[in-house]
């Protein structure tokens, strides 16, 4: 989804202020549909939030968490493996969920690629409760610059000569980077065709009355408080970015349409108002088809300027072809960078299947044991693609770039504690960081030593070694980034004590100490072991007992063996981490210079809001928080620590 950039907001946050602003208040029972997830990471976003949510996709992109997280998540049946092409079969098309489940259906940004908006509509009508509301945020058929393909009125004209003209003027995407003009405008005339589509508020209206009673447009609900200065000084800023139309594509603001009181309508009721529609207004099927892609394809000229226009932009088009090929193999860069993009700035890498395989080969033959039996499940499948790929992209996207923007990793001497399998260490030593990676397990930091190695990485040390027993050819050293990724809730008590002292004592002053991805004890739900509420403040041996309740089967079962160690096995597998430890290992509250938390912004628009009534309970609770330990800083309030500290006495 392209929320906007001016207030920074968390987007389930958004989303819930602007349902209370319709009048539906969600509890922590409610039923939530992400229609179109994309990622998953809306669809987790509520889970963590107390809300029983479930997303639903034509392609299966989930970055799952776990692999039993796949039973929140259902696919339809796409008509391609393309996963820009959002075409499917309308006879065939049927969520998979069963009637009357969902008290609210949100899409971010979907129905602009929903080709079949009668299917969808229907299908919406059959899963949500009979009060349930659909929510749906979408950009305007009438937006400058085109979200998409960064074309200026994209979204009107579609026609192969205008992308052509805009390719030849160096206008790309993120995925169109080192294609020709020509290419570019293939592509994107064949997106418009199977994966784009914008409507007028007219049109989604007479789409929506046919299967609701109440259809309303509420575009201001979503940005309660931004005021149109905001918008404009976005769009400034965004002038003066390097990749002006893709920053302009960011700063547009969404509209939001609400449904709700679904007609009763069964589903074959809904098939034949779909298919008969064409025939109600006097036209075959076909007709009706062709009807729907000439209002698709159709602009804001009236048809006798339109006329005009086609006949002088086939000439333009006729002449842009001969001359073309010309243009496009001698054409140099418009300007060639001195340095190499920064990551929060540069498009993903793309990994060509020769390293992947390298990968995936140790992934299997170290990792997993070559247990291929697990691996040719659905499960082992998904567990496998996490480790290959989704990890890595996380972390090049979401963690790296949060570490660069607080101070660059370039040149930087980094100690990672828990490295795994290497992705967050292929991540780091990406961008020019000399890298010491630790880790307890041998096989993880053997896959990890491969990874690196196939990826042409070679400033990179590896050490198998408990964090809190380094060997002395790492104690002895000093280090300016010291990241404990996903680890420290995995050691013993004693051991986190003396790993966070004596990696505190490896930094100079000046130096930055980091922890992410890392569970709350404070918080009062567990996403990362047991998923129980209140799991984290239950003292270890009766957590321990209380796990049989878990809904994880890994948590309720496989940790019960019987033996002296189970309970051991039962805190490495993940117990919440607290301020209390960072006063203990590292320096009084007062003392830690907290110079950055990656829900900054979300934190400061909570702490600022006036009472409780419009915050979400997970809002309520972090405000709670905070105005009871006002001194403590709120970023140890948060549900996960993602944090850096500053060690005192630097320039």
């Amino acid at each position: 989804m392209r929320k906007l950039h001016a207030n920074g907001y968390d987007v389930a946050d958004n989303l819930l202020a602007a349902w209370a602003g319709v009048g539906f208040w969600p509890v922590s029972s409610t039923k939530i549909l992400d229609f179109g997830c994309g990622s998953g990471q809306l669809t987790y976003r509520f889970r963590d939030l107390g809300f029983d949510a479930y997303g639903c996709d034509v392609h299966d992109r989930v970055s799952y968490r776990e692999p039993g997280d796949k039973r929140y998540f259902g696919f339809g049946e796409a008509a391609t493996l393309d996963t820009s092409d959002t075409t499917f079969d309308r006879d065939r098309f049927r969520l998979p969920f069963p009637d009357d489940m969902f008290d609210i259906v949100v899409s971010t940004s979907v129905l602009e690629h929903v080709i079949e908006l009668d299917s969808v509509m229907s299908e919406i009508r059959r899963v949500l409760k009979p009060e349930g509301y659909a929510y749906h945020l979408y950009p305007s058929k009438w937006v400058f610059i085109e979200p998409h393909m960064y074309v200026p009125l994209g979204s009107l004209f579609t026609g192969w000569w205008y992308f052509l003209l805009w390719g030849l003027l160096g206008v790309r995407n993120d995925f169109q980077e080192g294609m020709t003009a020509s290419q570019v405008a293939e592509v994107n005339v064949r997106y418009c065709k199977t994966g784009l589509i914008y409507r007028t508020k007219k049109e989604l209206r007479e789409c929506a009355v046919r299967y609701f009673n109440g259809v309303r447009f509420v575009d201001d609900v979503y940005y309660p408080d931004v005021r149109w200065k905001v918008f404009w000084t976005n769009k400034m800023r965004a002038l003066r970015e390097p990749r002006v139309l893709r920053a302009l594509s960011q700063t547009l603001k969404m509209r939001s349409l609400v449904t709700m009181n679904k007609k009763p309508l069964n589903r074959g009721e809904g098939n034949k108002t779909r298919a008969t529609t064409g025939r109600a207004r006097g036209r075959t099927p076909a007709a009706a088809a062709r009807s729907r892609l000439k209002r698709r394809d159709r602009g804001v000229l009236t048809r006798w300027r339109r006329g005009l226009v086609r006949r002088l932009m086939g000439n333009l088009a006729r002449w842009l072809r001969t001359v073309s090929f010309r243009l496009e193999t001698p054409l140099p860069p418009l300007e060639a960078p001195s340095e190499p993009v920064p990551s929060d700035t540069s498009p993903p890498r793309t990994d060509d299947e020769q390293r992947l395989d390298v990968v995936r080969q140790s992934l299997i033959e170290t990792f997993f044991n070559g247990n291929t039996e697990y691996l040719e499940t659905e499960e082992g499948r998904a567990d496998l693609e996490n480790h290959l790929t989704h990890r890595l992209e996380c972390d090049r996207t979401v963690t790296v770039p949060w570490l660069n923007r607080t101070r660059s990793l370039r040149g930087l001497r980094v100690l990672e504690i828990g490295c795994g399998t290497g992705s967050s260490t292929v991540a780091l030593a990406e961008q020019g960081a000399s890298v010491v990676a630790v880790d307890i397990v041998a096989s993880s930091a053997n896959i990890a030593r491969v990874r690196c190695a196939a990826y042409g990485l070679d400033d990179v040390a590896f050490h198998v070694a408990n964090a809190a027993d380094l060997p002395p050819e790492i104690a002895g050293e000093r280090f300016d980034f010291i990241i404990f990724f996903a680890s420290l809730e995995h050691m013993l008590h004693a051991e986190r004590l003396q790993a966070m002292a004596l990696t505190w004592s490896m930094l100079p002053p000046g130096g930055l100490w980091c922890i992410t991805d890392t569970p709350n004890r404070l918080w009062y739900s567990d996403g990362h072991t047991s998923l129980m509420p209140f799991f984290h403040w239950l003292p270890d041996d009766l957590a321990f007992k209380y796990s049989a309740f878990s809904p994880r089967p890994s948590v309720r079962d496989h940790l019960r063996t019987g033996d002296d160690d189970e309970m051991t096995r039962f805190l490495r597998f993940g117990r919440g981490v607290s301020f209390h430890e960072f006063e203990l290992g590292l320096a009084p509250l007062d003392l830690l210079n907290v110079v950055s938390c990656q829900a900054a912004a979300y934190v400061e628009r909570v702490r600022a809001a006036n009472g409780y009534a419009e915050l979400s309970t997970a809002n309520r609770y972090l405000k709670l928080m905070i105005e009871i330990a006002p001194t403590v800083p709120p970023a140890f309030f948060l549900p996960s620590l993602d944090l850096i500290i500053e060690k005192p006495g630097g320039p």
